[in-house]
């Protein structure tokens, strides 16, 4: 299946380039920062604050680490209770003004914590400087939804240097090389026209929400259309009982990964089969291969899906005006 030239012509930024993330990964995990390090200490938890993209690199980074680190992703003004001194915080924002993010700073230095800044710029570069914080630079440049890979292996190596994570070369090195011989854009074309006229929603296992959520937040920002995400085994207690109406609006995406297990498989065939009994769409994707494949062959996909799905809607993927727009009638935040 092919896709009509004509709509790329709506493509007015040629965000599409930003969809090829190879010289991101390679590039990130390439930097060393030990002697940005030099003064942490070995932390027993890690906080990552961070809204958006950035929220959604720490997401990623807690379900590919779940076996070795305990990664807490904070998306609110403050930090949770439980947080120590001895504990590591990293302010993630791209813009390096993410208000949640530099409230959870001024949160970190009332507790004593460790400090790291994870930015490309702006208020939070500047809070560094003043208070001789260590800072890891992302590149300039990129919508920040665009930075999750660059802002995910430049976390992944601040791990590996603290010696709180095993290396990851060897799978870095193996994704790379999948990344390369993968055509995305051909696997997505045909959900994408599935998804024209309807409300995506995003089911997957317990253990990838991250992931699903991901896939909802691009609808949002690359095609400017609703979508909802939900995850199994919740979502057969409650959200599967309410296609009585208006079922047409809809079309479920069901991920699947090879490792879900058996009784999380059987809940989304039966789900699948409820749905289209009842007269809702649906497509499942099963996702196969090694836990960093997995998560980024996934998340590409809907990367992939939303960028096509924006274009057939006739729709610029690059702009978020509203965003834009409420972020400014928010005025400065003191």
């Amino acid at each position: 299946m092919e896709f009509p030239q004509t709509h790329f012509k709506y493509d007015s930024s040629n965000f599409r380039r930003f969809l090829s993330i190879q010289n991101e990964v390679l590039t990130s995990y390439s930097q060393n920062p030990r002697n940005l390090l030099e003064n942490i200490e070995k932390p027993a938890k890690v906080y990552i604050c961070g809204m958006g993209g950035s929220g959604i690199a720490a997401d990623l980074l807690k379900v590919y680490l779940k076996e070795e680190l305990e990664i807490i992703s904070v998306r609110d003004y403050s930090l949770p209770v439980e947080v120590k001194k001895k504990d590591l915080v990293i302010l993630s924002s791209y813009s390096g003004n993410t208000e949640e993010a530099i409230s959870c700073y001024r949160h970190a230095r009332r507790i004593g914590c460790q400090i790291l800044i994870h930015t490309s710029g702006g208020k939070l570069e500047d809070i560094a400087k003043q208070a001789n914080i260590p800072v890891i630079y992302l590149s300039k440049g990129y919508p920040p939804r665009c930075a999750l890979a660059a802002s995910f292996f430049l976390l992944l190596r601040v791990l590996e240097e603290l010696g709180i994570v095993s290396k990851k070369k060897d799978e870095v090195d193996e994704l790379i090389n999948f990344l390369n011989k993968t055509d995305f854009m051909a696997l997505s074309i045909g959900l994408s026209e599935k998804l024209v006229g309807k409300i995506p929603l995003i089911y997957t296992s317990v253990n990838y929400g991250s992931v699903a959520f991901r896939w909802k937040t691009q609808f949002n920002e690359n095609a400017k259309t609703q979508a909802f995400a939900n995850i199994f085994p919740e979502l057969n207690h409650n959200e599967l009982e309410s296609f009585k109406f208006n079922k047409e609006l809809f079309h479920v995406v069901i991920l699947s990964f090879d490792d879900d297990i058996s009784r999380m498989k059987k809940r989304m065939t039966n789900t699948k089969g409820a749905l289209t009994t009842n007269g809702v769409s649906v497509t499942e994707l099963n996702i196969k291969g090694r836990k960093l494949n997995k998560l980024f062959s996934s998340v590409l996909l809907g990367d992939w899906v939303s960028y096509l799905l924006a274009l057939r809607l006739e729709v610029d993927p690059y702009p978020v005006e509203v965003i834009e727009r409420f972020k400014r009638s928010m005025g400065p935040f003191i």
